[in-house]
């Protein structure tokens, strides 16, 4: 599934059994779970697994064509309302 959860596992030899792992994704199938939860030598029986939909209809996927330099960040400005300041409280959706 992805490289990066094979090293886990060695993580794993170095926790003590008594620490708590979690794996979260978006996009795991079946068959990745078994993989990963036996790289990482996780027991069914000591497991509690969690299926949560991704599908959140009050989320927007947008592309929008870069204008300025990438490390100016100006191409985010979109996300900041027009007139927030620091310190004001976060934008409550209606």
């Amino acid at each position: 599934f992805r490289p990066e959860y094979r090293e886990l596992g060695r993580l794993r030899y170095i926790l003590p059994s008594t620490v708590s792992i979690m794996i979260a994704s978006a996009t795991f199938m079946k068959v990745s779970l078994t993989h990963t939860t036996h790289l990482l030598h996780m027991h069914a029986d000591k497991m509690v697994t969690i299926r949560h939909s991704s599908d959140c209809p009050n989320i927007k996927i947008g592309v929008r064509k870069i204008k300025y330099a990438l490390n100016s960040y100006c191409n985010l400005a979109f996300l900041i309302p027009t007139g927030w300041n620091v310190g004001n409280p976060p934008h409550q959706s209606s």
